[in-house]
């Protein structure tokens, strides 16, 4: 009895701990569909490379965006060749390599810039997928993934994350440079 009422005590303790996290997570999903509803069908501009591994029947969505933001590009080609990197242009280029090989792939690779329309959004339980469809009608995915970071998963992050992912125009995409001159303070 002296050994099971510390045990009781412990699994009262994590249970306490997670399913508030969980119970909010819950909470938060009504608020992350309405905001997917309020993007879709709309224009945006990539702030980001988008990445698809296309095969004859269907294809890869490569591009993940976490938390803080980042961005991970993952797919595997021919069957053991798996590939990972947080460039765009590095993980297209290395998957135009191994597709060279293949037969019946090929790597599409939606540059900064590029504008795009939501066609549709799905919020699942880790994470989130938003259909994109490209000017000229291609089509590919974005994945904004919270397995890692589940407490992350409310709608302030998912506006972090698309903002980090998406640009409503042109302007937003243009580079600010910043003049340093000698003397100016840390803060300016």
């Amino acid at each position: 009895m002296r050994v099971l009422m510390p045990m009781i005590m412990i699994a009262l303790l994590v249970v306490g701990v997670v399913a508030p996290v969980a119970t909010d997570a819950q909470t938060d999903r009504p608020a992350i569909v309405e905001f997917c509803k309020s993007v879709k069908g709309k224009d945006f501009y990539l702030k980001i490379g988008v990445v698809r591994i296309k095969r004859l029947i269907g294809g890869t969505d490569a591009t993940n965006v976490f938390p803080g933001p980042e961005t991970s590009y993952r797919g595997t080609l021919g069957g053991s060749d798996q590939i990972q990197s947080s460039d765009a242009e590095d993980f297209a280029e290395e998957a135009r390599l191994i597709a060279a090989t293949l037969e019946d792939v090929s790597i599409r690779h939606y540059k900064r810039g590029t504008k795009v329309t939501i066609e549709k959004s799905k919020v699942e339980e880790n994470e989130m997928e938003i259909d994109l469809v490209e000017s000229g009608g291609s089509k590919t995915k974005v994945r904004f993934k919270f397995d890692k970071q589940p407490e992350a998963y409310n709608p302030a992050t998912v506006r972090e994350m698309f903002a980090f992912t998406f640009a409503a125009t042109k302007e937003e995409l243009e580079e600010k440079t910043v003049e340093l001159m000698l003397g100016m303070s840390i803060a300016e």
